[in-house]
């Protein structure tokens, strides 16, 4: 969720609107979700603690642990603002508020990074230092480049593929005649993305995957595309916390010791819960 997100950023693009309205106007009233997880959240987590005996005193070597690795990479406080100041910068500066000055997400990104380098020089106070360390930005952009690139490019050139030998046709049609109303046919592209994302590990390889189908589908069925892509879009997110595949789950089990299907175990409630409401919640808003 947010204006900075890829997933997010190509949702819009596929509806023909600003990021910062998709994220106002659709997606905050969706974000109830979140508080539906994190409800659940506590209570799952308790009732596996009870059920497999876990005591926390017995763990706490863990956090020790991470305190102990962090102890030598301490930043001041002020830091924790950086990484929303290109939020701050997006919603400033749009309809919300001020949309004489037109802001979007690379230029509120570049704004932050000049910000983070002043930060950095005047605690380091070493330009060289400083200078250098702009390179770990650069790196990382340009993973997220690849990965992002790439699922657009497979995720159109998979839906070319479908719309060549008639399956957008195949797939309305077969709607219309089994009764399908626009509601269930949302409701049946949200299940292909959530069991492509679980099956797959990743949220985005199934909604940049399925979304390009979504405009052709949603026209022939005579609803706004933004119906079917907004709980697509939740949903692709939310179900990839589901996945023991997942690299956010290896690497979280990593870290708590544990292995990746018991977690896929204490997230699957909370997810499931959120999914629901997410769906519910898009569907009112049409």
């Amino acid at each position: 969720m947010g204006p900075a997100q890829g997933n997010v950023s190509f949702a819009a693009e596929i509806i023909g609107i600003d990021v910062v309205d998709y994220v106002v106007n659709y997606q905050i009233p969706v974000a109830a979700a979140l508080i539906v997880i994190a409800v659940l959240q506590v209570l799952v987590q308790k009732y596996f603690d009870v059920k497999s005996g876990h005591i926390a005193s017995e763990h706490l070597h863990l956090a020790e642990d991470t305190q102990t690795e962090n102890s030598d990479n301490k930043v001041p406080v002020i830091y924790s603002i950086l990484p929303v100041i290109p939020l701050v910068l997006i919603f400033t500066f749009s309809k919300l508020m001020i949309d004489t000055v037109k802001m979007d997400v690379t230029t509120a990104m570049l704004i932050s990074i000049v910000i983070s380098l002043i930060f950095e020089f005047v605690r380091r106070d070493n330009a060289k230092e400083v200078v250098d360390s702009i390179q770990i930005f650069f790196d990382g952009m340009g993973r997220q480049f690849a990965n992002v690139v790439t699922f657009i490019v497979a995720g159109q050139t998979f839906a070319q593929g479908l719309k060549s030998i008639g399956a957008i046709d195949v797939i309305v049609n077969a709607a219309e005649h089994a009764g399908f109303s626009p509601i269930m046919m949302t409701i049946v592209m949200v299940l292909i993305i959530m069991v492509s994302a679980i099956l797959m590990g990743s949220g985005n390889t199934a909604f940049f995957s399925f979304a390009n189908l979504v405009p052709d589908i949603a026209g022939k069925m005579g609803i706004a595309p933004v119906m079917m892509l907004l709980p697509m879009q939740f949903v692709a997110g939310m179900s990839r916390n589901i996945s023991p595949i997942a690299p956010n789950m290896v690497a979280i089990a990593g870290v708590a010791d544990v292995s990746p299907f018991d977690l896929a175990k204490r997230t699957a409630v909370p997810m499931m819960g959120g999914i629901i409401i997410s769906i519910f919640v898009s569907i009112l808003q049409f």
